[in-house]
């Protein structure tokens, strides 16, 4: 499955994810909401999970895309956390925000010392999805500002 197969198969209305821990109807699929959304580098936001199997360790890392193809590297795990999710499928946890890696080439990182930028990033819980890809399940667009 190619990129763009990978990204229309995380999207919004698509069908049930696979998680590694079952197959997840479409009413029931895993959401992050990060409050607030825009957040200046190294500053946190809380983010809260719902709709997540009950009892389950997560890692959640950000990124720059909801779907990618192994061997691509686009996550930041130097801010990675781990949560248990409650009894209903939820969770709530802080996270500092860093600067999420590059997806391409001509999408570099901010240069060092970089004034005022802005850059898109996702978080989310990573997880193959067949052979080659990788969907960050329940992603949250979170958008990273610098001085």
């Amino acid at each position: 499955m190619g990129a763009a197969s990978a990204a229309a198969a995380a999207a919004p209305g698509a069908h049930p994810v696979v998680t590694g821990v079952g197959r997840i109807p479409a009413k029931h699929r895993p959401k992050i909401v990060a409050k607030p959304d825009s957040v200046m580098v190294n500053k946190k936001t809380t983010l809260t999970g719902s709709g997540f199997r009950r009892h389950k360790k997560l890692t959640i890392v950000e990124c720059s895309a909801t779907a990618w193809v192994v061997p691509k590297q686009i996550c930041n795990h130097r801010n990675a956390v781990t949560v248990r999710t409650s009894a209903r499928g939820r969770f709530t946890v802080r996270f500092k925000v860093l600067v999420c890696p590059a997806a391409s080439s001509s999408a570099a990182l901010p240069p060092a010392g970089a004034r005022g930028f802005s850059k898109r990033c996702f978080v989310g819980v990573p997880t193959p999805r067949g052979v080659d890809v990788v969907i960050l399940v329940g992603a949250a667009r979170i958008t990273v500002t610098g001085p």
